[in-house]
């Protein structure tokens, strides 16, 4: 990292959910549209946090400074966004097999946002994944959110189309492992 960040890494349980709430509340309130970004209920935060699904976390001095989200949806459910791909081999023929995950959600504290943050903690995440056998990654993104769209195409994520998800449009993104 630069500047000499010390940034450690672990996984969220439930017993951070406080502090995850924290997180997002003051990273939305940092958006200069909101709508860049879908905040979650206090719920589907705590279904994050237990398996199969993974929070990783990034701290630094003690201090939460940012999390992303590996989530596992049931194939065909309104989670499940492999079902809106229009640019990859039909799903139905089985040829990624039970396993496809979402990256859900990234969220970096303003103070610690440029120093590629939400790229490493997504890295960690892909190789997660990986070693579990995933075969299909996906991930949405805002139109209006330039940075998390070129983070996507930094980590190898293609673009498939625009949707309408969580009440807006959103880019389609996905990864084959």
């Amino acid at each position: 990292m630069k500047n000499d960040l010390s940034v450690y890494y672990r996984y969220l349980t439930v017993s951070d959910l406080d502090i995850l709430l924290d997180l997002e509340r003051i990273v939305f309130d940092s958006l200069p549209d909101s709508s860049i970004l879908r905040s979650n209920t206090r719920s589907m935060w705590r279904s994050c946090l237990v398996g199969p699904h993974k929070t990783l976390a990034a701290f630094s001095s003690q201090r939460l400074i940012g999390v992303s989200v590996l989530y596992f949806p049931n194939l065909g459910d309104d989670d499940d966004l492999s079902k809106f791909l229009v640019s990859v081999p039909s799903l139905s023929q089985g040829l990624y097999g039970p396993l496809t995950a979402n990256h859900k959600i990234c969220l970096v504290h303003p103070d610690y946002r440029g120093l590629g943050l939400q790229k490493i903690l997504a890295f960690r995440l892909e190789q997660y994944a990986r070693d579990l056998g995933v075969r299909l990654l996906c991930a949405t993104v805002s139109p209006k959110n330039i940075y998390s769209r070129n983070n996507a195409l930094a980590m190898g994520m293609v673009y498939d189309s625009t949707i309408v998800k969580y009440g807006s449009e959103r880019d389609l993104f996905y990864k084959l492992l």
